[in-house]
């Protein structure tokens, strides 16, 4: 992501390409612990998420699940799992889409979950709110009441 960034304020520099497998990168080596997706030209760029080779080579360079940003559709931003929260990602998501991008250029204000087991995608508040739930009185409960038995 740094990379990126660096590349968009000073166009003659140019981003690694992570997916070509000449370069290698974990959570330490960013300042920004998150990747972005594009393509060669950065514009279009949201849709290499429907490329499932892709979306795996991109899960074997983070070493986890990880969430899905809708930056653009220019670009998504790759976030491992553990950063930040799923309700912390949907405010700067939303945040970023009010402030900086253009309403032409908008994808979406949903964060998305990708498992790598399963090699899919999935709204990460959704998945949240299924995964969520708590013990009271001795009884289980999730987000939205009791569980059945």
């Amino acid at each position: 992501m740094d990379d990126y960034w660096r590349s968009v304020r000073m166009e003659s520099e140019r981003s690694r390409n992570l997916l070509d497998g000449k370069a290698k990168w974990h959570l330490e080596m960013a300042e920004t612990p998150m990747l972005c997706l594009t393509n060669r030209n950065m514009t279009n760029g949201a849709s290499m998420i429907l490329q499932k080779d892709i979306m795996k080579q991109a899960g074997e360079i983070i070493g986890s699940d990880f969430y899905v940003l809708p930056s653009s559709i220019h670009e998504t931003l790759l976030v491992p799992i553990g950063i930040m929260d799923v309700s912390g990602l949907l405010q700067m998501v939303k945040e970023v889409n009010e402030a900086e991008v253009e309403l032409c250029d908008q994808l979406s204000d949903k964060v998305q979950y990708y498992d790598r087991e399963k090699g899919t995608l999935e709204n990460a508040e959704r998945r949240n709110q299924k995964n969520t739930f708590f013990i009271m009185n001795g009884e289980f409960y999730t987000g939205k009441g009791p569980m059945a038995a």
